[in-house]
């Protein structure tokens, strides 16, 4: 254990890694939305999450 220093910036590189795949996970998370059996969900266009803009 003579210089730690030196893997910092590998270290600090790994931790971004790890953080920016677990924000995508947590946000495809927050938006994937799973039908009940009995119904459907239907989207259509980029305005599907607010359909009182139109």
């Amino acid at each position: 254990m003579d210089d730690l220093s030196a893997f910092f910036p590998l270290i600090a590189v790994i931790l971004g890694v790890v953080l920016v795949i677990g924000f995508i996970w947590l946000a495809t998370k927050a938006m994937w939305k799973v039908a009940e059996p009995n119904e459907a969900l239907i989207i259509s266009g980029l305005t599907a999450g607010n359909p009182g803009k139109y």
